[in-house]
């Protein structure tokens, strides 16, 4: 008897629909039995959320700053860094709210930037900001906070700026590095040009205004900014004496032809030094260390010293000047007490310059002659007074 194997079937065609049938009611059931786990989970991150957006809060609200007054403007370009104290106001809408509605929270706080440029926020933790301008800042803080909270809207605000370094060469009185703390009142926050040229000690005459340059790093590029300081001084638009960022520097060129009336506008301006200092040695009647104003005249630091004494030479003085590379130069200059400002013989006087009045050839011949002749006398006074010790002796 032939036999032929058969697979066992497991169920005919009905059977194996109701078994399908009953696979996805099993499987329905697993899902509705694990359905309280995956709602208990769904609602501990909710209020987790929950308990996090109320930790934003709370913590903004410990250090609230609503009360600061609003700064002065700002450059929009002004880049954030280390030293920099700003506020970080956060608006987002209540649950049901609309921004037109008003159901909204406000939390403002203030945070001072660290070394690295890292502030730390609730939830989001350490955002970087240096070298972002606020606008910047502010976008990166609301796409962060997005993720905790509705329709976040973030403003930053300067409250105070860090004091700028800034480098100025060249045509001052004292080049070199130089903090400027920055005071913010009614005015501008941040310095410009002028105002850290006075910082240095003011420009020289010899100041080349129409090709000052500013030079400073823009995200990691050098850019130099052309200043002309002397359309400044004939009143043009103020555009040229722009705002000075952090590690800024100033470069003052010396002027190739020295002209005697620019150096007397110079002298007049407002970055110009409120005093400067020159020496005036010799035969004057009160000798030492003067503080003039600039455009001082030779003739008017003579006078200030008292005048020439009877023993001076005044038909010329020597004038040194000690030049802004360290080098100095000598020359004679003829007096003329009546001139008014010139090169030749009435020069404007720089910082630093020595006037040396010597004494008089004639003089120096009377004294010579009386030298002799107190010499002279004081060899006959010794033999009268041997001769009168020898009558002396012999009358005894």
């Amino acid at each position: 008897m032939n036999t032929t194997f058969r697979p066992p079937r497991l169920c005919s065609d009905k059977g194996f629909i109701a078994t399908k049938t009953s696979c996805l009611t099993l499987c329905a059931i697993a899902i509705l039995l694990n359905i309280p786990s995956v709602v208990l989970s769904q609602e501990a991150g909710l209020q987790s959320l929950e308990d996090q957006r109320g930790s934003l809060l709370d913590l903004f609200e410990q250090e609230s700053v609503n009360e600061l007054e609003d700064p002065s403007p700002i450059d929009p370009n002004y880049t954030l860094a280390p030293g920099d104290v700003i506020s970080i106001f956060i608006r987002h809408i209540l649950e049901g709210g609309t921004p037109e509605s008003g159901d909204s929270l406000r939390r403002e706080r203030a945070f001072l930037i660290p070394p690295g440029g890292d502030i730390h926020l609730p939830l989001i933790g350490n955002i970087h900001v240096q070298d972002l301008t606020l606008n910047e800042a502010s976008e990166l803080i609301s796409q962060r906070y997005a993720f905790y909270v509705r329709d976040p809207d973030v403003t930053l605000r300067l409250i105070t700026p860090r004091p700028l370094n800034i480098i100025v060469s060249g045509e001052v009185y004292r080049p070199g590095s130089h903090v400027i703390p920055i005071i913010v009142d009614e005015g501008e926050p941040l310095p410009r040009v002028t105002q850290a040229l006075k910082v240095a000690g003011g420009i020289t005459t010899l100041a080349d205004l129409r090709n000052v340059e500013v030079r400073r790093q823009v995200k990691g590029q050098p850019e130099v900014i052309p200043i002309d300081l002397w359309a400044l001084l004939q009143g043009m638009p103020e555009n040229q004496d722009i705002l000075l960022r952090d590690g800024d520097t100033i470069l003052v060129p010396k002027v190739e032809a020295v002209n005697q009336e620019e150096i007397r506008q110079i002298g007049k301006a407002s970055f110009s030094p409120d005093l400067i200092q020159v020496y005036v040695g010799g035969e004057v009647d009160t000798p030492g260390l003067l503080e003039v104003v600039p455009n001082t005249t030779m003739n008017q630091a003579l006078l200030a010293s008292g005048g020439f004494l009877r023993s001076a030479r005044t038909s010329s003085v020597e004038l040194v000047r000690i030049n802004t590379d360290s080098t100095s130069e000598s020359r004679r200059i003829r007096v003329d007490l009546e001139a008014g400002a010139n090169e030749e013989n009435n020069p404007v006087l720089r910082h630093g310059d020595a006037i040396l009045v010597r004494r008089s050839s004639r003089l120096k011949l009377v004294n010579f002659f009386g030298g002799v002749l107190e010499a002279l006398l004081g060899t006959a006074r010794i033999f009268r007074d041997t001769t009168l010790t020898i009558l002396d002796l012999d009358e005894q």
